[in-house]
């Protein structure tokens, strides 16, 4: 019998099959009225049945499954013993990642100086391409059926270090003055980054036999894991003009409007494998059996990026410049502002998680609740931009340093002054050095 476990004098426990843990124990057909009496139906404690909580930090319960009359008039009654973690009801969990951008570039001119072509390489420690997010874990031992308990390590997510989508960038002299210069190109931005890998794992009861009471949560009868892959397949293509002035020999400004068009489509491809342990199941006047078994299912769909604008205009001022110093030879202070804008829907793609063709249902987990939680249906995995439209606003505050070598350094602070789902990050500090050869 289970360490903790009591039950009434005239109770027969039956040996637990370890390979599900649920219990079984017999009651004589001369005490069950008076067990009725003593202690009425639907209490965790039914007939007398009590687990001490203090044997399991977590939190025990009894949860009933079924009963029926044997051929001895005698009751058989079946019990899950099994742990759970007290007030887990569903909320929105996150994590915050720092991103570090590395930028390798290299430019050529051509045409007397009057075109160019850049090349940039960028690589960043963000979020994994790839990640296992394990919900959840289940127990299984002798004296737990199966129960979801808080999981270890990457449910949020992990970091790592990868290269990112290659630039190139083609830029021309439209026309020039001596204090004004008009340009115009367009960039084009190759899918070189690795595709995205999303594993989830977790478990959920069995909707086509499990019973949800005042919003309580039964055991979990299926492990689930959801594989998700969305393949990096677009071209982007970014036509742009810009505009660059010097009103005088210590101030300059500067502006630039691009359009980000996606060339293409990504393919987004979803499968989910349903892991279904064995059960006893109560039919009314016995009980059967159901042999574990796997069953899966796959979909499979496009999205493609939204089309964007971009709009940036800036000014500065040269506090300090002179050509024939032997080091520094000039400094400069810098503000610009960047508007970033969706210009049409974003495309979503989505996915239900079935079983056996019935949808998977959430609940409280705590199995005494205060209030009656409601059940709810869970809802589909969304693969895309689910913020839709954003306008996102940022200011720029740096310095700029030129050296008597044909190089400069430039040091910066953007901040976002938009908020909600339109602050897309708290603070960004920006070093860049140039070297003219």
């Amino acid at each position: 019998m289970p360490p903790g476990l009591t039950l009434p004098s005239g109770v027969q426990f039956l040996s637990p099959d370890p390979q599900f843990g649920q219990f079984q124990f017999e009651i004589p057909a001369s005490q069950i009225d008076e067990l009725n009496d003593q202690f009425p139906p639907g209490d965790l404690g039914q007939f007398g049945v009590r687990f001490d909580p203090g044997s399991n930090s977590q939190g025990t319960a009894v949860i009933p499954q079924y009963s029926y009359i044997d051929n001895n008039d005698d009751l058989i009654f079946g019990f899950d013993l099994t742990r759970v973690l007290r007030n887990q009801e569903i909320r929105e969990a996150k994590r915050d990642y720092n991103v570090n951008l590395i930028n390798f570039g290299f430019e050529s001119t051509f045409w007397d100086n009057r075109a160019s072509i850049e090349m940039r390489m960028p690589f960043a420690r963000s979020v994994n391409s790839d990640l296992d997010l394990t919900a959840s874990q289940v127990v299984n031992d002798d004296y737990t059926r199966a129960d979801l308990v808080s999981p270890f390590g990457g449910t949020l997510g992990n970091g790592n270090f990868a290269m990112k989508d290659m630039q190139l960038i083609f830029k021309s002299v439209a026309w020039s003055s001596d204090r004004i210069v008009f340009s115009s190109g367009f960039g084009l931005q190759l899918p070189t980054a690795s595709d995205s890998n999303i594993s989830i794992v977790d478990g959920f009861p069995d909707p086509t036999i499990r019973v949800f009471q005042n919003g309580v949560a039964p055991l979990a009868d299926v492990l689930r894991s959801r594989d998700i892959r969305v393949k990096n397949q677009t071209i982007g293509l970014s036509p742009y003009l810009s505009l660059a002035a010097t009103p005088t020999d210590r101030t300059f400004f500067n502006g630039f409007f691009q359009l980000d068009f996606p060339l293409g489509q990504d393919t987004v491809e979803f499968q989910q494998t349903n892991f279904a342990r064995f059960l006893i199941i109560n039919n009314g006047s016995g009980t059967t059996t159901r042999d574990p078994f796997v069953s899966s299912s796959q979909s499979e769909g496009k999205i493609r990026d939204q089309m964007l604008m971009n709009l940036d205009i800036g000014g500065g001022y040269w506090f300090y410049r002179n050509p024939a110093a032997r080091r520094v030879t000039g400094l400069a202070g810098l503000m610009e502002l960047h508007w970033t804008s969706t210009l049409q829907d974003a495309d979503i793609f989505e996915a239900n998680s079935t079983f056996l063709g019935e949808p998977v249902l959430l609940a409280n987990r705590d199995p005494n609740p205060s209030v009656p939680q409601p059940v709810i249906q869970e809802d589909p995995i969304r693969i895309g931009n689910t913020a839709n439209r954003m306008d996102i606003i940022n200011a720029t505050f740096g310095t700029t340093i030129q050296f008597s070598n044909r190089s400069t350094f430039s040091l910066g602070v953007a901040v976002p002054l938009q908020g909600g789902l339109n602050r897309t990050f708290e603070t960004e500090i920006t070093a860049q050095y140039n070297k003219i050869y």
